[in-house]
């Protein structure tokens, strides 16, 4: 009877082998860990067996040779003591120069893999080592994606100070805010959208996050991407609005909040009218030499540069704030065909033109 306990004890974990690595459950054992990331103790090396049981000192001896090797599924030690979070053999790993870009069987990396289980630590340990952030596995997923599939905040700021792509998109065209939306996760949003993602970022149907909020009826996420300024009047491919996706829906309260804000924007910018560039002060607008002057506002005579410069040459006198009188105008204007006129009838008497004119 002993036996065959122990034999079910031993089978247990490989069938269920749902215990999370998240728990510490698994740790120490050669066990499957969850469905995809199957551990089977033939299919693994040395190496890789002391990386997933966390034996350092025989971690220290096999990583001379190849700290890298893979298993059957492409894995490397790395791979798996990441996923168990043995941060000290990491650390190990890490200092024997370990290839920390390498993909496995879905071409997810160690630090995906320490993301996807939600260990901080290791996380940690490899963006301090300057792991690629931004490597996509066979879904187009990036470490920021998975981070925010699982909703670790902490996870997500670290990435993101570590420089990962905001708005990188996956084979579906969902940005890491999609799926925040998708998933109702609001303090994810929130954080992203603080962090510089783009609120109107499109998905392969050109839909935003927005119209994926009101498709699904999320009003508090709705509030969120309209006070983040999301734009009401993006179309997607089916050439539908966010208010569109609410509406179709039934989700009326969400297509209320969106009214609500496109006339709020309207009255915002109705009141800053007189404010805008094409504003001028009424004093130019009723003035008859307003145009002439270029927007600014008239001025007197005594101070205005380029009216005595006129009166100048219109009166002869430099310095002359006045207009000249008809008499003297007409003199000025006549003046010309005078002299033009004495100069071809002295030339007609025959008179020589240098003696005979007289100005």
């Amino acid at each position: 009877m002993k036996k065959l306990w122990k034999k079910v004890r031993r089978a247990s974990p490989s069938k269920s082998g749902e215990s999370s690595p998240k728990s510490g459950s698994t740790r120490g054992s050669v066990a499957s860990l969850n469905i995809g990331y199957d551990v089977k103790e033939k299919d693994l090396t040395k190496l890789h067996k002391a990386a997933w049981t966390g034996n350092l000192n025989k971690v220290k001896q096999l990583a001379r040779k190849d700290p890298s090797p893979l298993d059957k599924e492409n894995r490397t030690p790395l791979h798996l003591a990441c996923v168990q979070g043995n941060e000290h053999v990491v650390q190990e790993l890490l200092e024997w120069k370990a290839k920390v870009n390498i993909g496995d069987n879905q071409s997810r990396t160690p630090l995906m893999r320490a993301v996807e289980f939600g260990q901080e630590g290791c996380v940690a340990l490899l963006l301090a080592y300057r792991v690629d952030v931004d490597t996509k596995d066979s879904l187009g997923n990036t470490a920021l994606h998975l981070a925010v599939e699982t909703g670790n905040l902490s996870i997500i700021s670290m990435l993101l100070k570590a420089g990962a792509s905001r708005d990188s998109r996956n084979k579906e065209g969902l940005a890491a805010l999609h799926l925040a939306v998708r998933h109702k996760l609001e303090d994810v949003c929130r954080l992203l959208l603080k962090e510089r993602a783009n609120v109107d970022v499109e998905d392969i149907n050109l839909r935003t996050p927005l119209m994926h909020a009101c498709q699904d009826g999320s009003i508090n996420l709705v509030k969120l991407l309209l006070e983040f300024n999301a734009n009401t009047q993006h179309k997607d491919s089916k050439n539908w609005s966010a208010d569109d996706c609410a509406v179709i829906q039934g989700h009326h309260a969400c297509s209320q909040l969106i009214a609500d804000h496109t006339s709020q924007r309207g009255r915002a910018s109705t009141a800053s009218t007189p404010r805008s560039g094409s504003w001028q002060p009424s004093s130019v607008l009723s003035s008859p030499r307003g145009h002439d002057s270029m927007g600014l506002p008239a001025q007197d005579g005594a101070g205005d540069d380029s009216d005595n410069e006129t009166n100048s040459r219109a009166s002869g006198a430099p310095g002359s704030d006045s207009w000249a009188d008809s008499s003297q105008a007409d003199e000025i204007a006549d003046k010309p065909k005078v002299r033009e006129k004495k100069r071809y009838k002295l030339n007609a008497e025959g008179l020589d033109e240098k003696d005979g004119y007289r100005s």
